[in-house]
């Protein structure tokens, strides 16, 4: 749960929280995942839409 806190107060880095909480980057993305944390944070709809046309 510490890996979660930091990572959702944006304190450190995906890579590290997953080191701390012992998982991949990959587990740790789905860890996230079923505990309804989004790894995608954009400052508006625009932002979003845009990196929805860049895909």
């Amino acid at each position: 749960m510490l890996a979660v806190d930091l990572y959702k107060n944006k304190k450190v880095s995906l890579g590290y929280c997953a080191s701390v909480a012992e998982l991949s980057k990959e587990e740790f993305i789905k860890y996230l995942g079923m505990n309804g944390i989004s790894i995608f944070a954009f400052a508006s709809e625009e932002e979003l839409l845009e990196e929805m046309e860049n895909a």
